[in-house]
């Protein structure tokens, strides 16, 4: 009995001894234990962390001459707090080797940015505000979970798959979740989605959700506490934004196991309504246990931990956190980096116990080691990039029915988006929401029967006025033709088939093609000035002649001054329009009518024309229809003045005068009528063409079909230019003399 008591005290003493010989390192942790005052509580992470700290005291094959202490101090998720506790950390007791946390973004922030100047390394586990990946301001940083920066990616891969082009935010005012909303839209800009509405709230989501339903976003991130999951899925029942065509893009792994069937006392909606108001969900979210086979760096499998993680915390009494794991690797990633450096520090002579806080070559060191370590961790590999960020894959989460289910992953090393050969997705309404109505363009143009339809008859209308042209040069030599001045009559013809194209032109579509617009214009405008201008010179020539009682001398106007007249309106024409382009250029523009929305299939039709325009259009054509009014007015004067000169040897005089009656009147119908129908091309068309080949064509027979009637019964040679009559208001006639007569044919 006496020896065997003597063997038991030799064992303690040699474990004594063991472990006397192994010096402590102190590692400052900082968690949110107490987080009444609000903020995200990291307590349940302690338990993780700390066993992994017992793993690596018992492990024969890291830090074997160091023991690791674990020290903890409570941060609350408060700024102040955070800085405090590190005040204290740095200010009292033995220097600590590396800090651990704070367990909430907006407390490591302030952390970060100040502890590099004690060149202290900081390993979070579970800050993912992206800020925190400027290595400029925070160069000693580290976190063993990813980035939301990271996680954003993921989320516009979830956009790509599904083919996803306009979205929304909602995210809840803090400065952790702005971060997030500001890196999730310069990536957004940069792969070139729309941002429909970005929509941010205090107190509660009402009026942002409200917002976000008057723009129509159906695909939506939301950013917020797991505790405003029911407030604002509450408001979106309430709101009626529920149902098939919205889906909500969330940070998946944050909540509890199956939150939306617990009643929360923040909302008065029953589970059932809080679960109807989320409709269509998917996520991303960090990989909380690696799924690779095999054991993790301590020789358990990820599950096992798992488990003995969950032993841990009922003993604990703290709630459990999803992100235990990543405490767990942020011990690990620790305690690899520091045994790695001892041969590093030994070749200069520094041991670790021997680090103060104005070792900066420490530091450097601690912080190369880290960048190139790798190892199988709780959470998958463990390996950091050039930020000092994890590297992991991320996991797509959709919530099913009751059920939350893992459907693909997202792999951050290689940008891919791998399905989950296990899950597939599931979308209300049994297919895959879209993000707003399809809507697809329509182009209101010409009805193609009426437009070839036109087209057959201006052709026909040009092959008349080329057979009248070739009639006209054919007999220019016999007299009765030559009376009625052939080459007026000629330029009568050109200009008629200018406006014969013209008509054509318009029913063609002109969308993107300013040059189709300012050809249009060109050609009828010139075309008008050179039919009617032709006309109006030769009547003015009549009314010259024979209606001025004024002049007693003998009048000769030959045809050389009526070209003269036409040239001058063509002049006219010419700086009008050429001014009007350089200044304020004919443009196509684009039109649209109004949307044609079919709610069944959330589809759409948006009907547009295109129409010619300016920015100063009235004004111009204010000017054009003006100046051609006036034209206008002084022919319709002309021909009531001449309607009663019969003169056999001015053959065409009183057809010439029934032409310009036959322009003005239609004119005045139908010009008006344009300016209503601009937005019906068909309407607009079949006025303007009935327009132009009703005045154009009467004009061309009123003109000429006499004459072709006239040679085939008479002979054209033969033909006196004896007197006529001037008929006065009475029934009374004044005498022509056939000099006077010779004033006007002679050439």
């Amino acid at each position: 009995m006496k020896n065997k008591s003597f063997s038991v005290f030799t064992l303690l003493l040699i474990l004594f001894r063991c472990c006397q010989a192994k010096e402590t390192l102190y590692i400052g942790g900082l968690f949110g234990l107490d987080t009444s005052r609000g903020g995200w509580n990291s307590a349940g992470i302690i338990p993780a962390v700390q066993m992994a700290i017992d793993d690596i005291n018992n492990s024969s094959e890291y830090l074997k001459d160091y023991h690791i202490e674990l020290l903890i101090k409570d941060s609350q998720c408060s700024v102040g707090e955070a800085v405090r506790r590190s005040l204290e950390y740095i200010s009292t007791g033995k220097p600590k080797v590396m800090f651990l946390g704070p367990g909430c973004s907006k407390a490591a922030i302030p952390v970060a940015e100040a502890i590099h100047y004690w060149n202290i390394v900081q390993i979070g586990f579970s800050n993912s505000s992206p800020l925190l990946s400027s290595k400029s301001l925070y160069p000693l940083y580290f976190r063993t979970n990813p980035s939301e920066k990271f996680s954003n990616l993921g989320r516009i891969a979830i956009l790509q798959r599904f083919k996803w082009n306009r979205v929304a935010i909602l995210q809840q005012n803090n400065d952790v979740f702005t971060g997030i909303s500001n890196s999730l839209v310069d990536l957004l800009e940069a792969a070139n989605f729309s941002v429909l509405a970005y929509e941010s709230y205090k107190d509660h989501p009402g009026f942002a959700i409200e917002n976000l339903k008057k723009k129509d976003a159906r695909i939506i991130f939301a950013f917020f506490y797991p505790d405003q999951h029911y407030v604002t899925f509450c408001e979106a029942f309430k709101q009626g934004m529920y149902g098939p065509k919205y889906v909500w893009i969330l940070i998946s792994g944050r909540n509890q196991a199956n939150w939306w069937k617990k009643q929360s006392p923040l909302v008065d909606c029953t589970p059932e309504q809080v679960r109807k108001g989320l409709s269509n969900n998917i996520g991303t979210g960090e990989l909380k246990l690696s799924p690779l086979p095999g054991p993790t760096i301590c020789g358990k499998t990820p599950q096992e931990l798992y488990d003995n993680y969950q032993v841990r915390l009922n003993k604990s009494g703290y709630p459990e956190n999803t992100f235990a794991s990543f405490g767990y690797d942020a011990a690990w990633a620790c305690a690899l980096t520091l045994n790695a450096s001892i041969e590093v520090l030994r070749q200069q002579n520094l041991l670790l116990t021997e680090f103060n806080y104005s070792q900066a070559n420490v530091s450097k060191i601690f912080v190369d080691i880290m960048k190139g370590i790798s190892f199988r961790g709780m959470t998958g590999k463990v390996k950091f990039d050039s930020n000092n960020d994890r590297i992991s894959k991320l996991e797509v989460r959709q919530i099913q029915g009751d059920t939350e289910r893992r459907v693909a992953f997202y792999d951050m090393e290689t940008d891919t988006y791998e399905e989950d050969s296990d899950s597939d997705y599931m979308w209300e309404g049994g297919k895959v929401p879209v993000d707003g109505l399809t809507i697809e363009e329509k182009l209101e143009g010409v009805h193609p029967v009426l437009f070839w339809f036109v087209f057959a008859v201006s052709t026909l209308g040009v092959l008349m006025a080329i057979s009248f042209l070739v009639f006209n040069v054919y007999n220019q030599n016999i007299r009765y033709i030559k009376m009625s001045s052939p080459n007026l009559n000629n330029i009568i013809i050109i200009g008629c088939i200018f406006v014969y194209i013209s008509g054509v032109l318009l029913g063609l579509d002109k969308e993107g093609s300013s040059i189709g617009c300012q050809a249009e214009l060109w050609i009828v405008v010139i075309g008008f000035s050179l039919g009617f201008g032709a006309m109006f010179s030769k009547t003015w020539r009549v009314h010259v002649i024979f209606l001025n009682s004024t002049n007693t001398k003998r009048v000769i106007i030959r045809d050389r001054q009526l070209f003269g007249m036409v040239a001058v309106l063509l002049l006219v024409d010419f700086i009008i329009l050429l001014t009007w382009q350089l200044v304020d250029p004919l443009t196509s523009k684009r039109l649209d009518l109004t949307l044609e929305i079919s709610h069944g299939d959330d589809t759409a039709i948006q009907p547009y024309v295109t129409t010619c325009t300016s920015q100063n259009i009235t004004i111009w054509q204010a000017c054009m229809y003006g100046y051609k009014g006036m034209l206008l007015l002084f022919g319709a004067y002309l021909a009531w003045e001449t309607r009663k000169v019969h003169i056999p040897a001015l053959n065409d005089s009183k057809m010439i005068g029934l032409s310009v009656y036959n322009v003005i009147i239609p004119c005045i119908l139908v010009i008006p009528i344009l300016g209503l129908v601009r937005d019906r091309p068909t309407a607009q068309f079949g006025l303007t063409s009935f327009l132009t080949i009703f005045c154009t064509t009467f004009t061309l027979c009123f003109v000429f079909v006499p004459k072709i009637l006239f040679l085939r019964t008479e002979d054209g040679n033969h033909i006196s230019t004896g007197t006529g009559s001037i008929e006065a208001a009475t029934t009374s006639t004044k005498k022509v003399a056939p000099q006077e007569v010779a004033n006007v044919t002679e050439e």
